[in-house]
């Protein structure tokens, strides 16, 4: 059994519960993220939260979506990550 991860953007604490908006990955094969169009929110418990990621690196938007990219500097290779 596979442990998969996620990658979230954290909007708000309160106590243990931090709400957090999910990034989608922008391909199968790169570690690239970007917040979706709607938000995709959800309250997570303070445990579940497995590695606090460094400021990301921003590549800028698309001409259609209007949204950033964003890299972080860690490697995901080893890491089932979505």
């Amino acid at each position: 059994k596979n442990l998969v991860y996620y990658v979230a953007k954290v909007c708000k604490i309160q106590d243990n519960d931090y709400e957090v908006s999910f990034m989608r990955k922008k391909s199968a094969t790169q570690y690239i993220f970007s917040l979706p169009d709607i938000p995709d929110l959800a309250t997570v418990l303070k445990e579940d939260i497995k590695m606090i990621l460094p400021k990301p690196i921003e590549h800028g938007s698309t001409s259609r979506l209007q949204n950033s990219f964003y890299s972080f500097d860690v490697n995901f290779a080893d890491l089932c990550v979505y």
